[in-house]
């Protein structure tokens, strides 16, 4: 079973060299074992990716299926979080991230892309 819940772990939070205090990474785990993390960070009311990162992947600008899957997973991990503190506002600034951000939905402007979570999240029809 796939879990991503959310670490303290210093390590991955100073290699994304955030800009306040507020970082936090989200951790990838199946069977025991760590697939990756997204780093976060509240910056106003925006929360922003400062970093990801697929154990496996050496690459995030070339994805298999797998690594899009897992991608998707860690990024909507971070949405969730972000709606959880009443941030309605996802963006990034790392490049090497646009490619899954974009067919996630992320709007380029400039050299961020960004995505309101309305539009990552849809209402159920149940």
């Amino acid at each position: 079973m796939l879990t991503i819940l959310p670490s303290k772990d210093k390590e991955i939070i100073e290699k994304c060299r955030p800009e306040t205090d507020l970082a936090e990474a989200l951790v990838s785990r199946e069977k025991g074992q760590e697939l990756g993390y997204i780093c976060v960070e509240q910056v106003g009311d925006v929360l922003k990716i400062i970093g990801m990162e697929l154990y496996y992947c050496a690459d995030m600008k070339k994805l298999s299926q797998k690594d899009r899957i897992d991608g998707d997973c860690l990024v909507r991990a971070a949405g969730s979080y972000a709606l959880n503190r009443n941030i309605s506002i996802m963006e990034s600034e790392k490049e090497e991230l646009f490619d899954l951000l974009l067919q996630l939905g992320f709007r380029q402007i400039d050299d961020k892309v960004r995505i309101n979570l309305s539009q990552l999240f849809k209402p159920c029809k149940n």
